[in-house]
């Protein structure tokens, strides 16, 4: 059956609808007279109601659809935005290359071990950058700790981002071979923040010649 106010679909046996909240359907006249009282007295006043209910939900449905198209709208923006700022980072870092040539290892109070006097570091697929400076390499019998400073550069958010910041390393023998690597990562790091941070080699040969060589984290 069908509510007489909102004509929505309902069972035959429904005692109210669902939709406008209409709740006398079985009722039952004795005649013609009776009935036409009660279209007047009842339903007419509730259609009025239950089409003024009916024109208010279709013009919110109206206005949330159109909120809702506009949110797409502004988070679509929001990601062209972030490829492009991801896109000019990537240029600049491509300059920054090409300007200060190809880095080449340096030897540091150690001769055992050489790294590299600064690297630049890309976090996250470019979410995130840092550099690393100040390495310091002590050795003791077999045991390398290198001590370094990692500041954040940038992160996608700008300057009041707070994503993470990572930085993965390797360790090479005299054959290039990757004999040590390993990861870490630092939590809510604005730009221009500083951390200390020390990593150590084990089995370490006094009369060989290593590679230290900091990555790229992702």
């Amino acid at each position: 059956m069908k509510c007489p106010i909102c004509y929505r679909d309902l069972p035959d046996d429904a005692e109210k609808c669902t939709l406008c909240g209409f709740n006398q359907f079985h009722k039952e006249f004795l005649n013609r007279a009776d009935y036409e009282k009660w279209m007047e007295d009842t339903v007419a006043p509730c259609k009025i109601v239950g089409q003024t209910l009916l024109r208010q939900l279709i013009d919110e449905t109206k206005r949330e659809t159109e909120a809702l198209k506009n949110l797409g709208e502004a988070l679509k923006r929001q990601n062209e935005l972030k490829d492009e700022v991801i896109r000019l980072n990537r240029q600049i870092l491509e300059m920054k290359k090409s300007q200060n040539g190809k880095e080449t290892p340096v030897t540091t109070s150690s001769k055992t071990i050489l790294y590299p006097e600064a690297s630049h570091i890309i976090c996250y697929d470019n979410w995130s950058q840092c550099e690393i400076n100040n390495v310091k390499i002590d050795i003791t019998g077999t045991t390398a700790s290198v001590s370094f400073l990692l500041k954040k550069t940038f992160d996608y958010k700008g300057n009041n981002g707070l994503t993470n910041v990572g930085v993965g390393w390797q360790l090479k023998d005299e054959d290039g071979v990757i004999i040590s690597s390993n990861k870490t990562w630092f939590e809510k790091m604005s730009i221009g923040d500083v951390v200390k941070h020390t990593i150590r080699f084990y089995n370490i040969d006094a009369n060989k010649q290593y590679t230290l060589k900091f990555v790229n984290y992702s």
